[in-house]
């Protein structure tokens, strides 16, 4: 039995795409959260000396999207050219 007499489709049909919606989400979250774990023990230690300030799953984001470097004892990254702070590129 249905109070209107026939089946609303329209409302139903939205609320599949919300629960799609809202499934990708939950699995884009839980993605993250497994990638987090994953780090290794020197990214957490670079993380609780200088990123203490971000979560675990952002500051797993960021080594994503990152490139690790070495460098040597004094090589320039940061110096002032005229007024201006600049990160001189890798190799430079």
């Amino acid at each position: 039995f249905h109070p209107h007499g026939r089946i609303l489709w329209l409302p139903f049909k939205w609320n599949c795409l919300f629960i799609a919606i809202n499934a990708y989400r939950i699995g884009a979250v839980i993605v993250d959260r497994y990638a987090a774990r994953a780090l290794s023990d020197e990214m957490l230690k670079l993380r609780e000396d200088h990123f203490f300030v971000m979560g675990v799953v952002d500051f797993a984001k960021l080594v994503r999207l990152a490139e690790v470097e070495t460098f040597e004892p004094g090589d320039m990254i940061v110096g002032q050219v005229g007024n201006f702070l600049t990160l001189f590129p890798f190799g430079v």
